[in-house]
């Protein structure tokens, strides 16, 4: 028995679902503490890392530094920064 099934299409499908979880919950967030009178937040462990304005709204996500090697840095001047750690490749000679 042979079945039409696209390897490619559900793999498509799946990760327009997540995009599209994600852009929810960014969304949901951002709407629920910008009501509260706060200027930003700083979530952790879902989608990549990242420092972004939504609708005048911190939003800023850590991400998950196993999987990313990323974190957010607060310098003495109180600005936040998005670093990402890379191997350094030493050569011998």
């Amino acid at each position: 028995m042979q079945s039409n099934f696209s390897l490619a299409a559900y793999v498509k499908f799946k990760v327009k679902n997540v995009v599209q979880f994600i852009s929810d919950y960014e969304e949901s967030i951002v709407s629920t503490l910008k009501d509260q009178g706060l200027d930003g937040v700083i979530c952790g462990h879902i989608h990549h890392a990242e420092i972004k304005e939504i609708d005048g709204f911190l939003y800023i996500n850590t991400g998950d530094f196993v999987e990313s090697c990323t974190a957010i840095v607060e310098h003495f001047n109180g600005n936040l920064e998005l670093i990402k750690w890379q191997k350094l490749e030493w050569a011998i000679t």
